[in-house]
Formats: C-alpha cells, sequence, structure tokens
C-alpha cells in the first residue's frame, strides 16, 4: 500500500522532471511546442528528462515523443525506453529533429516514416471570422461522412474524437456540411478537410481560424504538423500567420 509520504516524493520526482522538461523545451520554443503542451495540459507521462533532451508519451494516444539535438545524447535516452511498451502502446514515435530522427533509427525498429513541419501560432490575438460558416458537433450522419472522407486517422479514432467532442463541422446558412477540422488524438490542430464542391471559396482558412480561437479560448497554443510534401496546406498556414519551426518533426511507425 502506497503511504502519504512515498506519494509525495512520487509527485515531488514528477515536478522535477516536468521542470527539467520545460526548460529543456525553452531552447526550441518551436520545434518543441506539442511536446510542451502535452505536459502543460497534464497528458504527459515523462520517462526521461534532463539536460541532454527529454522522452515522453501522451497519455490518451500512446504517442512517445523524443527530443534531443544531439544524436549521441538521443541514443542513450532511448536506451531508457522499454520498446515492447513503446510498441503496446500504439508503435509510434514523434521524433524532434533530424538528429534524434537518426538515433531513433539506429536504436529500434524503425520501418517508416512521415516528416513534417511543426507550425506554431505565436499570437494570442483570436482571428477574425467572416461569418460565412457555423460550428457545431458533427451529428451520426456527418460522422459517417467524416470517417469516409478522411484516411490520416482511423474510424475507431474518428469515432472516439467525435464523442470527446475534439471535430467540428462547418455549416452554411443554408445548411449545407462543407467541411469538418478537428484535434488529433495527441493535440494537434488538424483533420481539415473541405468537400471538393465548396473548394475556393474560403471555407478551409474560416475552419482554420475558428480552430485557432477554440485553442486560444482555453489557453493553449495553436499548432500542427504538416506533411512536408503538402505545400498548399503550408502555405494556408503562413497565411493565417503560423510560423514554422527550424527542423522537422519526423513520425516513425512500427517502433
Amino acid at each position: 500500500m502506497t503511504t502519504i509520504t512515498e506519494c509525495c516524493a512520487e509527485r515531488a520526482a514528477e515536478s522535477k522532471k516536468e521542470a527539467l522538461a520545460l526548460k529543456y523545451f525553452g531552447r526550441n520554443k518551436k520545434l518543441y511546442t506539442d511536446m510542451a503542451e502535452c505536459v502543460s495540459r497534464g497528458a504527459a507521462k515523462i520517462l526521461y528528462a534532463g539536460r541532454d533532451g527529454v522522452l515522453l508519451y501522451e497519455k490518451s494516444s500512446g504517442i512517445h515523443m523524443l527530443a534531443s539535438e544531439e544524436k549521441a545524447a538521443a541514443k542513450r535516452i532511448l536506451e531508457t525506453l522499454d520498446e515492447n511498451s513503446l510498441r503496446e502502446r500504439s508503435g509510434l514515435l514523434v521524433a524532434h529533429g533530424e538528429n534524434a530522427r537518426a538515433a531513433a533509427y539506429e536504436m529500434l525498429n524503425v520501418e517508416g516514416e512521415t516528416a513534417c513541419f511543426q507550425v506554431v501560432y505565436c499570437s494570442k490575438e483570436p482571428r477574425a471570422l467572416r461569418g460565412m460558416l457555423s460550428f457545431r458537433k458533427p451529428e451520426r450522419v456527418e460522422i459517417e461522412t467524416i470517417k469516409k472522407e478522411y484516411h490520416l486517422e482511423s474510424p475507431e479514432n474518428i469515432e472516439k474524437l467525435c464523442a470527446a467532442g475534439q471535430i467540428w463541422c462547418g455549416v452554411t446558412g443554408e445548411g449545407e456540411f462543407v467541411g469538418f477540422i478537428g484535434r488529433h488524438p495527441e493535440g494537434s490542430m488538424g483533420l481539415l478537410q473541405v468537400f471538393p464542391e465548396y473548394r475556393r471559396r474560403g471555407y478551409g482558412e474560416e475552419l482554420e481560424c475558428f480552430m485557432i480561437n477554440v485553442f486560444l479560448s482555453e489557453g493553449r497554443i495553436p499548432y500542427g504538423h504538416i506533411i512536408e510534401n503538402n505545400s498548399k496546406s503550408l502555405n494556408l498556414q503562413k497565411k493565417l500567420g503560423y510560423e514554422v519551426a527550424d527542423e522537422k518533426v519526423y513520425w516513425l511507425f512500427e517502433c
């Protein structure tokens, strides 16, 4: 049975890890925004935090995240990771920067990757909406449409996100469902899609502005991961005032 003293000691150790992690993230705030937000909203289990880097996993998704500027340090940190636990939780590791990526390839059984730009909305000012859409949580028929149209999350994850209130529909004044946006399981903004017949009307920008304001209203920093070859999306983020981290983040699969 855990005693009060043991609980206090455990909490003190966790608080120390959080402080070390947040201090490390300050070295490159844009690159590590996703990890810092994970810690600040209490969603992180910090496995390692020190002067040479941070390793954590996001509790609800099980996705692991690694920050380390030096390849040798990243390898030492990954030595502390139970690879079976990684595989059981999600099989996903997000490596921040090229050196962390290279270390993961040497230390883990990586079978594939998706390279992304991390974009961060650094302003605290909400975006002005043009009033062309109203926003609401999806109903059953719309959930089925989202599951059919969006392929970067599993149907099961989309169901969970909808149940948790993390996906919003954009609807015109005439009641037309034109697209959707939301928050991925690990906390990043995304799931943006405008149906083909409604594109080039500014609806994607309006959906993003709405979602930026949702993040800001919660005291969160809006951020997202843009797949490196998606130049249209990256240009939209820049137009809306997002800043791009100076290194990429790498989603590594089947670790």
